[in-house]
């Protein structure tokens, strides 16, 4: 995973909380419609059923979002450089676009970043986060005899059958 798939994952879960919240709203507008019409007791009692569900599954969505982002900014704001910070709150907690944070940001001066140095920025960021909570987890480290490196190459068995071990890293 990419530090942009990781840090998107708020904005998915707010989208899938957004889709409930319509879905739940027309529910209760359909539930008070009905509820007004006689005879058709069974088909409220199913849409409140589904309304219910679906503010169930609200509610858990919702707290997946809190921790999440709890957990997001936590480790945005504890990277090295207080730029990085900055701009990766700005885009992937508060939502804001790359030009909008060129406008909003100031160097140490007061001058705003100009969009090209924003761009530069964000990828550094990126990178910088990448590298401190996603990149360790992605290498392994496997112990391989010589045979088992040699053989797909050559299809032969080295002269000295003697083991010998070296130890490679996969990324």
């Amino acid at each position: 995973m990419t530090a942009k798939e990781y840090l998107r994952q708020l904005h998915i879960l707010d989208i899938k909380i957004q889709r409930l919240r319509v879905e739940y709203e027309d529910l209760a507008c359909r539930t008070g419609a009905l509820s007004e019409i006689r005879g058709i007791e069974n088909e409220v009692g199913e849409v409140v059923s589904k309304a219910d569900k679906i503010g169930r599954r609200l509610a858990k969505r919702s707290g997946e979002y809190n921790a999440r982002r709890e957990k997001i900014v936590r480790k945005i704001l504890d990277l090295e450089d207080p730029r990085y910070s900055e701009i990766l709150l700005l885009r992937y907690v508060d939502g804001k676009r790359l030009e909008d944070i060129a406008c909003i940001m100031r160097k140490t001066n007061g001058a705003p970043y100009s969009y090209e140095h924003i761009l530069h920025l964000h990828g550094q960021a990126l990178q910088e986060f990448e590298k401190k909570y996603l990149k360790p987890d992605s290498v392994t480290f496997h112990t391989l005899t010589i045979w088992e490196l040699i053989l797909p190459f050559s299809g032969t068995l080295p002269k000295s059958t003697e083991p010998r071990s070296l130890r490679v890293i996969c990324l």
